[in-house]
């Protein structure tokens, strides 16, 4: 199983968005969630994209999540705990 770079990108703005308030611990668990799922195929997804992009499985990727667009435009030179 290969990581690609819009894996650790999504995954990252997928932590940002589900655990935005949460401490170091916090964001760590929901990066858990997303290895675990990826490495055992959950609903026959192979990559971290197609994990944490899976309609409501993650709501910072539901359509309805108002920080969806911030969380999808998003730079590394954003300051993003302070705008999502």
């Amino acid at each position: 199983m290969k990581l690609l770079m819009e894996d650790v990108t999504l995954a990252a703005r997928t932590i940002l968005g589900e655990a935005r308030g949460e401490d170091y611990e916090g964001k760590k668990l929901v990066a858990h969630v997303i290895i675990n799922r990826w490495k055992n195929k959950h609903r026959g997804e192979t990559t971290v994209a197609g994990v944490v992009t899976e309609p409501k499985q993650f709501s910072a990727w539901n359509i309805s999540d108002p920080n969806r667009f911030r969380l999808q435009t998003a730079r590394i030179e954003d300051k993003l705990s302070e705008t999502v």
